[in-house]
Order: structure tokens, then C-alpha cells, then sequence
């Protein structure tokens, strides 16, 4: 009994791979495509309809992955880094809600703010923007609040405005008794190892 389950789930990448050497999927809305890519056939031409097929045309190029296997439910690593950064291209650069895109691509909101959020594939692979690696070494230093205002994009008010009360006492530097303090823990720690 086992090998006719594993019949079964070989079966879809079989197709998937059928329909790559069929040459279908090569452009939204063209080709005869069966009943088990039927699904696949409507999400593509809604992407074209909005415009946004070039996008996934370029964000799978760049994964080295099939757009049908973005479309699709493949969950190999390189698939889902692709998938993400086209729902948070979608969400974030588009402004569609998690709702609109979870409609046009046939899938639940809530996996769409899965996949976008902080603990999604690509925001685990991202790198650190340079607002937010100053921000940790400011954090470092003991500067919390003014780490936080860094992260919030308050350093970049205009010229001449004011700074928040809360900012500027996180300006003034730690005393010496706390630096002291904070360096004899390190050492403590460090001699604990």
C-alpha cells in the first residue's frame, strides 16, 4: 500500500514537469492548458491583467525557479524565497492588501501575512538594511531609545526640527558608574567561559 502512495505524490511534480517540456506557462493565457493547471492558468492571467506578470517573470529568472512552481505549491526552499518576495512586492510596493492578493492568487490571506512577515523564508535570508545595522551598534552602546528612532526612520527628520524629549535624553551617553558596571559584567561573563 505504501508504493501507491508514494505513486500518488510523485505524481504532481510529474505534471509539472510534463507541462515545462509542454512549453506551457511560457506566457499567460496561451496554450491548451488540462484540468489540474487550471488554477494555474487563471492566477497567470490575473497577474497579466494587473500588470504584474513581468514581475514574477523577473523574480523567478533571478531564483532560477519556474513560474509555474511560484504559482504552484512546490515547497523547495528556492521556490519559496521567490514566492515571498512576490507577495511582499505585492503587499509592500503594490499596496495591495493581504486580502486582494490572497484573491488573485488563490491563496488565504493569512498565508499571505505568513509570508511576508518577520518570520517568513525571505526575512530570515535578508540582509540587515544600513539603517538597521547602526541601530544595533548604537544599541550596543546603550542607546536604546535613540536605536529604536533610528529604526523608526526619525533620523530623517529636516534640518532644524525638533528632536523628541525621549530622544534626546537617550543622546546623553551612559554615566560612568553604569559603564562600569556594564563593563564588569562582560568581564564576569567572559571569565565564567
Amino acid at each position: 500500500m505504501k508504493k501507491a502512495g508514494a505513486a500518488l505524490r510523485r505524481q504532481p511534480s510529474a505534471v509539472r514537469q510534463e507541462n515545462r517540456q509542454l512549453g506551457l506557462f511560457s506566457e499567460p493565457g496561451t496554450g491548451d492548458r488540462g484540468p489540474e493547471t487550471a488554477r494555474l492558468a487563471r492566477v497567470s492571467d490575473r497577474l497579466a491583467e494587473r500588470g504584474f506578470y513581468p514581475v514574477l517573470r523577473k523574480l523567478a529568472a533571478r531564483g532560477h525557479v519556474a513560474v509555474d512552481d511560484v504559482l504552484g505549491t512546490a515547497r523547495d526552499r528556492s521556490v519559496v524565497r521567490v514566492r515571498h518576495a512576490l507577495w511582499a512586492f505585492l503587499r509592500h510596493e503594490a499596496g495591495l492588501s493581504t486580502a486582494e492578493i490572497g484573491r488573485m492568487l488563490e491563496v488565504d490571506h493569512t498565508t499571505i501575512l505568513y509570508g511576508t512577515g518577520p518570520e517568513s523564508v525571505a526575512a530570515r535570508d535578508r540582509v540587515p538594511t544600513t539603517a538597521e545595522r547602526i541601530a544595533a551598534y548604537v544599541r550596543g552602546l546603550g542607546y536604546e531609545v535613540l536605536a529604536r528612532d533610528i529604526e523608526a526612520g526619525a533620523w530623517r527628520r529636516a534640518p532644524g526640527a525638533a528632536v523628541s524629549a525621549r530622544s534626546a535624553a537617550a543622546s546623553d551617553p551612559p554615566s560612568a558608574s553604569r559603564r562600569r558596571a556594564e563593563s564588569g559584567e562582560r568581564k564576569a561573563a567572559a571569565e565564567r567561559r
